[in-house]
């Protein structure tokens, strides 16, 4: 019998992609999507232990829109869903013209079989996104985080260490944490900084202003995050 499955929910919209469709090959889109497809989730020991199943994420693509979602019952699920926005917006800055992503993280009931894919849960994701995450952020709620309970200690690190409460008490994945902490010393990062700085010297439209400044308000935070994460931890 066909039946919804409470799960978290991720709906991601890539900001600026039909720009980035006219200017970038097939074969170059393709092998993003590729690794989309096939986004890691993050090791969290010495052991190599996986935070989550892998194979428990399912992913459908969209032209300019991601559907990311796991049954709620699997072990470190909302962790895990956090972890594949986490590294899919840093792989898309690190490219050579950086895509922004905005996105939000819901809790609900959705429907998934081959190419069908809707429910109550998906609305909501997708609304939220589209109503109310309005920077280039990935958003949730509180509650979403106060309330899951199929974590494990390591799971519930994870969550509290690459989430921050921004300024209109939502939640939001921290991705420029964990940019500036896997790459503060490599080009890819200089880079970037230097995109967002030349995108605010040179552009208009406000809307677009808009993104960057909120990028460029919130590199602060996640560089003073990271060198406390230093200052606590020396020997990483």
């Amino acid at each position: 019998m066909s039946e919804y499955k409470d799960c978290y929910i991720a709906f991601l919209d890539i900001l600026g992609f039909k720009n980035f469709v006219e200017h970038t090959s097939c074969e170059d889109i393709l092998k993003i999507f590729d690794e989309i497809q096939h986004q890691y989730i993050v090791r969290i020991n010495e052991t190599d232990k996986p935070l989550m199943d892998y194979q428990k994420i399912h992913k459908k693509i969209m032209s300019d829109s991601i559907c990311i979602y796991v049954e709620t019952s699997v072990l470190n699920s909302l962790a895990g869903i956090i972890s594949v926005c986490d590294y899919f917006q840093v792989r898309m800055l690190r490219l050579e013209q950086p895509i922004l992503v905005r996105g939000a993280i819901v809790r609900g009931k959705i429907y998934a079989e081959d190419d069908i894919t809707f429910g109550p849960g998906l609305s909501s994701a997708y609304l939220l996104e589209e109503k109310t995450a309005i920077f280039p952020r990935i958003i949730l709620t509180g509650t979403i985080i106060n309330d899951c309970n199929s974590s494990d200690s390591e799971g519930l690190n994870y969550i509290n260490d690459y989430t921050y409460r921004d300024s209109d008490a939502f939640y939001a994945v921290d991705y420029l944490y964990l940019f500036y902490g896997l790459s503060h010393d490599q080009k890819s990062w200089k880079d970037f900084m230097k995109y967002v700085y030349r995108i605010l010297d040179t552009e208009v439209d406000k809307s677009i202003r808009d993104k960057y400044l909120y990028i460029e308000q919130s590199v602060p935070r996640a560089i003073k995050k990271y060198t406390q994460f230093i200052k606590d931890n020396p020997n990483t």
